[in-house]
C-alpha cells in the first residue's frame, strides 16, 4: 500500500508539473500572438491569429474565445477573404 501511495504521489506531482508548464508555455504563445495581432497590417494575417488565440483560448477562456473567432468571422466576411471564412465552417 505504501509503495502505491508513493508511486500516486509521483505521478500526480509529475503531471501537475508538466501542466503546469505547458499552461505557462500556452500563455506566451498567446501574449506573443496578441503582440503581433497589434503590429501586423494586412488583414489576411490579423483573421489567422484571432483564430490561432480562439482555438487556443477555447478551454481556458471562452469568452476571449469567443471574441476573437467572432472578430475573425467579421474580417473575413469584410474583406471578402474567402479561403479563411469557408475554413471557418460551423456543422
Amino acid at each position: 500500500m505504501k509503495k502505491l501511495l508513493i508511486i500516486w504521489t509521483i505521478v500526480i506531482t509529475a503531471n501537475h508539473s508538466i501542466f503546469g508548464q505547458s499552461e505557462n508555455n500556452l500563455k506566451q504563445l498567446n501574449d506573443s500572438l496578441i503582440y503581433k495581432l497589434e503590429v501586423v497590417e494586412q488583414d489576411s494575417a490579423k483573421a489567422a491569429i484571432m483564430l490561432l488565440l480562439a482555438e487556443n483560448l477555447l478551454y481556458s477562456n471562452p469568452d476571449s474565445a469567443m471574441y476573437y473567432g467572432e472578430k475573425a468571422l467579421d474580417l473575413a466576411k469584410k474583406e471578402k477573404l474567402i479561403t479563411l471564412h469557408h475554413s471557418f465552417k460551423i456543422n
